[in-house]
C-alpha cells in the first residue's frame, strides 16, 4: 500500500488554520493530493509581478494556467478568474493583469489576492474524460468518497441520470479495491472508461490507477475525519472536479476545494447490554401513575401489571406527595423517594412533563445508581426552544453518568410511546387495551423498532392479526440509546430474524454504526428492512423538528444501506408489505427466482407477469403439464406459466394443479391467485343461503393452507375481492402465510424477498 505523508498534510491545515482560514486554496489542494500520492499539476503562489519574473521558470510547460488563489473565488470562471498563457513571460504578466483586474471588480483588493500560476496539462474535455472525486463527512454516516461523471455539466448530470449513475458513493470504513471497483462500475462512465462503449476501441484510463486514487482518498479521508481522534483537523469535503484524463492516459487533478475544522466528535460508547434490563425487566418504576384518573402513567401501569413480566411487589410508583390514602396503586407499592426502593430496578417508565424538575429527577436516578435503563415518555425535551435547553441539560446528565463506575442507566426516548417486549411479558405503550388489542398473529420472529410511536400503535393495528412482533420498540429522540444500539443488541437474539425499523433521523455518525450491525445481521442471514421518512427537503425538515434528528441526504442513505444489504421500502404499504413476507417466509428455502403463477383469471396473469421484477417466469416440466392437462378444462386453457385456470375450475381442480406447481424442481417460488367470486371454489364462511363453508376441510382456503404449509419453497398468496372475502383471506393469512388484495402486490412482495438474497 503506497504510503501517505500524513504529516505534510497537518502542516498545511496547520499554516491555514493559523491563517484563521477553514478553506484551502487550490494550491493548498494540489500539495495534499501530492502528498498523497496524487497527481496535480506543478504549481506556485505570487503576490505581485516581481515575484511572478523570479519564479515563473519553475513552470516549464508550452502553456501556462493563471488562476486567482484566494478563498473569496471558489468559482474562479463566473468572475473571469482563469487565464491561459504561452511560455513567454509578457504574456504571463498580461494574464495575470487581466486576473487581478477582474478581482477588482468582482470588489476585492487585488493586492491581498495571490494567483496561482499552473502547468498546463493536454487533454479533450469531451465526454468521459473529465471526472469528479471527492470525499465528505456526512453528518450521519461520517466520511463517504465519491466518483463519478465530472467537469462543469456534473450538476446536470446528477439531474438528469438515474440516482446512483451520475455520481457513486461508498462509505470510507475498511473500504475494499473490490467495493471501489463496484462503486466506479456503477456508474455510467464506467464502459467508457474501459473502452467497452459502442463504436468505441480505446481504453481510456487504467481502473486499477483510479482504484488506487481512490483507495488513497478514502484513507486520507479517515485519517482526518471527525472519528479519529488521533488527529486534530478533520476535512468536511475534499473535492477534485475535474479529475482529468489526460491525452496519455494520466489521472491528473485540474481543480480543486477542501474544508476542514478543528473538531472531533464525542463518541461516548452507551453500555448497550443494559438494553437487556430494558427490555426484560423482572422489577420495575413507574414516575407519573395518578392514583385517582387515567393518564398515560396509569394506564402504563395496568399494562405493565397485566404483563405479568414484571411482578407486582416489584413494580413501584414514585409519588413525591405520596399520602396515607395512596400508599398502593392497583396493589403497587408507592414511594415519595427513590431512596425508599429496597432494590436496585431494572426500568424506570417517566411520564411527567418536560421540566427542570424532570431533568433533576433523572440525574438522581441516574447518580443512584439504583436504575438500570429509562424509557423517557415525555415530549418536550427538543421541540422548541425551551425544550432544546433541557435536551442540553438532560444530555449533559447522561453524559456524566457515563463517569460512573457503572456508567449510568441508558436512556429511551424521550418523545417515545414505550416498549412491548413479549419475552420480557410486558408492555409500556399509554394506549388502552379496548384501544390497541394485543398482537395475536401466528408469526413472532420480527422485531419492529420505530422512531415514531404512532406509526408504530398503527403498524400494530395494521397487521398484529398476522404477526406478533417479539420486540415493539419505540425510540424518539435518541437522546441516548439510538437505532443502532437497539440493532447491535437484538441480533443477537436467535429467535429475531427480521427487523423492521421507521426511521426519520439518524443520530451524528450513528449511520455508520447502522451500516456496521446491518451488515452484520446480513451476514447472520437476517433480514433488515427499513422505511426512511424524510426524503424531500419539506419532509426532512418535517422529520427533523418531529425527532430533533438528522433527516439526511436520502440519496447519500439509499446508496449506503443497498451497500449493507439494508432492504430500503419505497413507501409504507410496500414496508409492511415487506414485513409480512420477509418474516412468513423465513423459514421457507431459497431456491432460486423461477416464479410459478397460478389464478383463475386471465387479467391477473397478465397483471403477474408485469409485475415479476428481477423474477423470471419458469418453465413447467413434462410431468406438471401432464397434471394439469389431467385435472383443468381442455380445450381453454393454456397449459404454460403463468396457469389461467379459468373461472370455471373447481376448488379440487385449482388445488391439485397447485400442488403439482410446487412439487416441481423447475419451480423455485409461487404466487398463488384467485379471484373468489366464483361460485366454483369454496370461500365463503358458512350461510344460509349458500353450502360453502371455510371451515370445511376441503374448502379452498383450508386445502391451499396445507398444500403451502407441505412445501419448502417461499409462496405468497393473493385474494382480489371485496369484505364479503375478508374472512377467507384472513383464514388463509392466519396460518402464516403472507396474503394479499391485489396480485401485482403479492408478486412484487414475493420479489423483494428473493432479491434480499442477491
Amino acid at each position: 500500500m503506497t504510503r501517505i505523508d500524513f504529516k505534510s498534510v497537518e502542516s498545511i491545515l496547520s499554516a491555514a488554520h493559523a491563517d484563521k482560514r477553514t478553506t484551502l486554496l487550490e494550491y493548498e489542494v494540489y500539495r495534499i493530493l501530492q502528498a498523497v500520492g496524487i497527481s496535480a499539476p506543478n504549481s506556485i503562489l505570487i503576490s505581485d509581478i516581481d515575484e511572478m519574473r523570479s519564479r515563473l521558470d519553475q513552470i516549464q510547460t508550452e502553456k501556462r494556467v493563471i488562476k486567482v488563489a484566494s478563498t473569496q473565488f471558489l468559482h474562479k470562471t463566473d468572475i473571469g478568474g482563469i487565464q491561459f498563457a504561452p511560455r513567454c513571460q509578457h504574456a504571463c504578466e498580461a494574464a495575470c493583469q487581466k486576473v487581478w483586474s477582474a478581482v477588482k471588480k468582482a470588489g476585492a483588493d487585488p493586492k491581498s489576492v495571490q494567483l496561482m500560476i499552473s502547468e498546463f496539462i493536454p487533454y479533450s474535455a469531451k465526454f468521459g474524460r473529465e471526472l469528479l472525486v471527492s470525499f465528505r463527512v456526512d453528518p450521519s454516516f461520517g466520511p463517504i468518497v465519491n466518483f463519478g461523471l465530472g467537469g462543469v455539466q456534473t450538476e446536470f448530470f446528477g439531474k438528469n441520470l438515474k440516482p446512483g449513475r451520475s455520481l457513486a458513493l461508498r462509505s470510507t470504513r475498511n473500504l475494499s479495491r473490490d467495493a471501489i471497483h463496484d462503486m466506479i462500475r456503477q456508474t455510467a462512465i464506467y464502459d467508457i472508461l474501459v473502452g467497452a462503449a459502442r463504436g468505441q476501441k480505446k481504453v481510456l484510463v487504467n481502473i486499477e490507477e483510479l482504484i488506487d486514487l481512490l483507495q488513497k482518498l478514502s484513507r486520507l479521508a479517515e485519517h482526518f475525519s471527525p472519528l479519529n481522534p488521533d488527529t486534530r483537523f478533520s476535512f468536511s469535503e475534499f473535492e477534485v472536479n475535474p479529475l482529468a484524463i489526460s491525452d496519455h492516459g494520466r489521472l491528473i487533478a485540474l481543480d480543486g476545494l477542501a474544508r476542514f475544522y478543528d473538531e472531533k466528535a464525542d463518541l461516548t460508547p452507551r453500555p448497550v447490554h443494559k438494553i437487556k434490563q430494558l427490555l426484560e425487566p423482572r422489577s420495575a418504576l413507574v414516575v407519573g401513575a395518578s392514583g385517582k384518573g387515567m393518564n398515560p402513567g396509569r394506564i402504563i401501569l395496568r399494562n405493565l401489571i397485566s404483563g405479568r413480566g414484571v411482578p407486582k411487589e416489584k413494580i413501584y410508583i414514585l409519588r413525591p406527595q405520596k399520602g396515607a390514602d395512596n400508599e398502593e396503586i392497583d396493589g403497587c407499592r408507592c414511594i415519595s423517594d427513590l431512596k425508599e426502593l429496597p432494590d436496585p430496578v431494572d426500568m424506570a417508565v417517566v411520564t411527567v412533563p418536560a421540566s427542570p424538575r424532570t431533568v433533576d429527577l433523572i440525574r438522581k436516578m441516574i447518580e443512584s445508581e439504583k436504575i438500570a435503563s429509562i424509557t423517557l415518555i415525555t415530549s418536550g425535551f427538543g421541540e422548541t426552544a425551551v425544550g432544546k435547553k433541557l435536551n442540553e441539560e438532560l444530555e449533559e446528565v447522561i453524559q456524566k453518568g457515563r463517569l460512573q463506575e457503572n456508567k449510568g442507566a441508558v436512556v429511551n426516548g424521550p418523545n417515545c410511546l414505550g416498549i412491548v417486549s413479549l419475552p420480557g411479558k410486558y408492555n409500556t405503550f399509554f394506549i388502552p387495551k379496548y384501544k390497541l388489542p394485543p398482537a395475536r398473529g401466528p408469526i413472532s420472529n420480527v422485531a419492529s423498532i420505530s422512531q415514531s410511536g404512532a406509526y408504530l400503535v398503527a403498524q400494530t393495528s395494521n397487521i398484529g392479526h398476522f404477526l406478533s412482533p417479539r420486540y415493539a420498540i419505540s425510540f424518539g429522540n435518541q437522546i441516548d440509546l439510538t437505532v443502532s444500539d437497539f440493532l447491535e443488541y437484538l441480533i443477537q437474539d436467535h429467535d429475531t430474524h427480521v427487523f423492521c425499523i421507521y426511521i426519520e433521523g439518524l443520530k451524528p455518525f450513528d449511520g455508520r454504526r447502522f451500516l456496521e450491525q446491518a451488515t452484520r445481521a446480513k451476514n447472520l442471514g437476517k433480514k433488515v428492512v427499513v422505511y426512511k421518512n424524510g426524503r424531500t427537503e419539506a419532509g426532512a425538515k418535517a422529520a427533523a423538528s418531529h425527532t430533533a434528528s438528522i433527516a439526511g441526504d436520502f440519496e447519500v442513505l439509499r446508496q449506503l444501506f443497498a451497500q449493507a444489504g439494508v432492504l430500503l421500502a419505497n413507501d409504507l404499504d410496500e414496508f409492511e408489505d415487506m414485513t409480512k413476507t420477509f418474516s412468513a417466509l423465513a423459514s421457507k428455502r431459497f431456491y432460486g427466482n423461477r416464479l410459478g403463477i397460478i389464478t383463475n383469471a386471465g387479467f391477473e396473469a397478465t397483471t403477474a407477469s408485469d409485475s415479476i421484477g428481477s423474477l423470471r417466469l419458469a418453465s413447467f416440466s413434462e410431468k406438471t403439464v401432464a397434471a394439469l392437462q389431467e385435472k383443468l378444462p381442455q380445450g381453454i386453457i393454456d397449459f404454460r406459466n403463468p396457469v389461467d385456470t379459468s373461472p370455471i375450475a373447481d376448488t379440487n381442480a385449482f388445488l391439485t394443479t397447485v400442488e403439482a406447481m410446487l412439487e416441481d424442481p423447475e419451480v423455485d417460488c409461487a404466487v398463488v391467485s384467485a379471484v373468489p367470486i366464483t361460485g366454483a371454489l369454496n370461500t365463503l364462511p358458512a350461510g344460509e343461503r349458500h353450502r360453502e363453508d371455510i371451515e370445511r376441510e376441503t374448502s379452498f382456503p383450508q386445502r391451499l393452507i396445507r398444500a403451502i404449509k407441505n412445501s419448502d419453497k417461499p409462496v405468497v398468496v393473493a385474494i382480489d375481492s371485496g369484505h364479503l372475502y375478508d374472512p377467507c383471506a384472513r383464514k388463509i393469512e392466519a396460518a402464516g402465510i403472507p396474503t394479499f388484495r391485489r396480485i401485482d402486490r403479492a408478486v412484487k412482495a414475493l420479489a423483494l424477498y428473493l432479491d434480499s438474497f442477491s
